[in-house]
């Protein structure tokens, strides 16, 4: 369920994901793999290739211009981006709870 490309586009989410861990704080951990990284994964399964350009349409959703993905792989679906954008919002609302 664990997404280590998470840090390049949500790295609040990752540092606060990877110190629930090492402080053995279960409820944020948890929290974490059910509202961001497993709906994260999921969404990573819809498409061939999407373990890089979703990764790649995050970091330009947080304002990075890096291109696109080369050939043989596809952008995401414009669904798919307005869904992983949602995802992130959700992250850092979850984030945000402990806070």
């Amino acid at each position: 369920l664990y997404s280590s490309a998470v840090f390049c586009f949500a790295p609040e989410v990752a540092l606060a994901f990877h110190t629930a861990l090492n402080t053995g704080d279960d409820e944020t951990a948890n929290r974490l793999l059910d509202g961001f990284y497993r709906p994260f994964v999921d969404l990573r399964a819809l498409g061939r290739g999407y373990a890089v350009s979703l990764v790649k349409a995050g970091v330009r959703l947080r304002g990075l211009d890096v291109g696109e993905v080369r050939p043989p792989l596809h952008e995401p679906a414009e669904d798919h981006v307005k869904q992983l954008a949602q995802l992130i919002e959700r992250g850092y609302a979850l984030i945000e709870e402990d806070m």
